[in-house]
């Protein structure tokens, strides 16, 4: 995870899990995820509280990457995330 890298750089980098992070806006799909996925890695996120916004905005996000098929996120909500995640 990187400013501006293309997720499919990303994909090709020798490593068994991807870091998504979205600093300046959402911009994961569900596809993104499914690509991740497809190249038989484990997909890891950083939920969007971490930089700066509000409840709504992260319950928002939140709701979209539970689709995703996450294998983990990184949260200041730790035990939330683990109830919404299940």
């Amino acid at each position: 995870s990187d400013h501006n890298e293309p997720l499919s750089q990303c994909i090709h980098i020798y490593s068994r899990i991807v870091w998504a992070d979205e600093f300046e806006s959402p911009w994961l799909t569900t596809q993104d995820a499914l690509k991740v996925h497809q190249a038989n890695k484990l997909f890891f996120w950083v939920s969007p509280e971490l930089h700066g916004a509000n409840d709504v905005t992260r319950q928002k996000r939140w709701a979209e990457a539970k689709t995703w098929g996450l294998d983990a996120i990184c949260t200041d909500y730790p035990m939330e995330a683990k109830s919404f995640f299940k």
